[in-house]
């Protein structure tokens, strides 16, 4: 008793000492509380670009939509991962199940400082988001990359026109192309 009364006249070197008797205490005398089991996810399609560079797998708060009905989708096809699918070449869900990448498609070249056409195949009606990495930084936020911003969609194809910034550097682009009941706007 002498010494825990000297720990709290003096402070010197008692604290650890205490703090180590009650973490024990706690330990041995608290009740044991179960960790809650995570739920598994529904049926969901990820991407596949490359992370981390880019936000991809769950552990990087990765993009995905849930497969059911009335599925919001770009494109014909839509598969289900149980996880991101990084590639170097945004490849990854291809090679892993059904090619499900054939909602946007590029009619143009993309060159800085000009206009690029679009033709978006969309299963319902919805707002459509485009983030393109135009500087090749691993990056979406930068100015300018979010470069479709609330683009209203009917059921079937539509033509998109974006206009590709000046300072766009060459070679591969990475992108996403989410598609939203709601505007962005309204969340």
């Amino acid at each position: 008793m002498r010494k825990v009364l000297d720990c709290a006249l003096n402070f010197k070197g008692c604290a650890c000492q205490l703090i180590v008797i009650f973490s024990l205490f706690f330990m041995l005398f608290s009740p044991v509380i179960a960790q809650p089991t995570p739920t598994p996810l529904p049926p969901a399609d990820f991407g596949d670009v490359p992370d981390p560079t880019y936000p991809t797998l769950l552990a990087s708060n990765g993009a995905y939509h849930i497969i059911g009905s009335g599925t919001v989708r770009l494109g014909s096809n839509v598969d289900a991962e149980p996880d991101g699918q990084p590639h170097p070449l945004a490849l990854g869900d291809d090679i892993n199940g059904l090619s499900d990448d054939d909602g946007v498609h590029f009619t143009t070249f993309i060159v800085p400082g000009e206009t690029a056409t679009l033709l978006v195949i969309s299963s319902t009606y919805g707002y459509l988001n485009a983030w393109i990495d135009f500087n090749n930084n691993g990056s979406w936020a930068d100015s300018g990359e979010h470069a479709i911003q609330d683009s209203y969609l009917f059921p079937g194809l539509t033509w998109i026109y974006i206009t590709i910034p000046a300072n766009a550097i060459g070679g591969t682009y990475f992108y996403s192309f989410p598609l939203y009941h709601i505007s962005r706007f309204e969340l």
